[in-house]
């Protein structure tokens, strides 16, 4: 019978204390259309694909170059020591080589576009090309 009243306590805590954890303290990396949201325990950074350089994997996480120069880090996923002094690939290789190659497709969509418009503009202007 005194087990109830403790479970009573002790379960709605433990339950409050792990949804605190989870949407608090919990890192997240997230790509979206528009760029990278990084969160980490004290702030959330967005970062957009169009401002992505290089991705590099490391022990505090996957560092972020933009194409100011600033680097942001992204605290999940992690590339321990040991992997990178065997040359071993790991989840943050491969999620740090998805990032590059995710913001250089954007980046081509984008060139793309905007020659497109480009294009157009210079056409609207001349009116007869003949």
């Amino acid at each position: 019978m005194m087990l109830l009243p403790v479970l009573a306590i002790v379960v709605p805590y433990g339950f409050l204390g792990f949804i605190l954890w989870r949407h608090i303290f919990h890192p997240r990396l997230s790509a979206g259309p528009e760029g990278l949201i990084l969160r980490s325990q004290w702030r959330t950074s967005h970062v957009p694909w169009s401002a992505v350089v290089r991705c590099d994997p490391g022990y505090h996480g996957i560092a972020i170059t933009c194409a100011d120069g600033s680097r942001v880090i992204a605290p999940a996923p992690q590339k321990s020591n040991l992997s990178r002094w065997l040359g071993r690939t790991t989840r943050a290789d491969d999620v740090a080589d998805y990032l590059e190659q995710r913001a250089r497709e954007h980046q081509r969509r984008s060139k793309r576009v905007a020659s497109r418009v480009s294009d157009d503009a210079s056409d609207d202007g001349q009116g007869n090309n003949t």
